[in-house]
């Protein structure tokens, strides 16, 4: 970020770093999430991928780059802010969201053959429409 002044130009540029872990929660999952259907079929109906920690940048390896000039720490919470919503905005997609799905997916089927059940139907909580 650059702040301007009369005779000089004070810069900061600082690198974070951050790991978005999504996946579901399954204290989230309804009552009846797991049952069986006409005796044979073992439908699991698992809660919508979500964020799983919203703290997911490391302040311990973030580093300051490049500074000139002084800067307070309110001017570094705003950097921070923008960082988090770039990284939010960059990893939480479509896509990302697609491939956990997949991934709980394939989990919880290996988990319910592995406990002799061969007909299993996992499926996510039909998410709110939104305007």
């Amino acid at each position: 970020t650059v702040r301007k002044s009369i005779f000089v130009d004070h810069e900061l540029v600082r690198i974070y770093y951050g790991t978005l872990r999504l996946g579901i929660d399954l204290h989230k999952a309804k009552p009846q999430w797991l049952h069986v259907e006409n005796d044979t079929v073992v439908v699991a109906t698992l809660p919508n991928v979500e964020l799983l920690d919203r703290n997911f940048i490391d302040e311990a390896r973030t580093q300051p780059f490049f500074e000139s000039g002084s800067w307070s720490e309110a001017d570094k919470e705003k950097l921070y802010n923008i960082a988090y919503r770039k990284m939010l905005k960059r990893c939480f997609t479509k896509g990302n969201i697609a491939t956990a799905e997949n991934n709980a997916q394939q989990q919880f089927e290996k988990m319910l053959k592995a406990m002799g059940y061969k007909n299993i139907r996992v499926e996510f909580e039909k998410r709110a429409k939104t305007k």
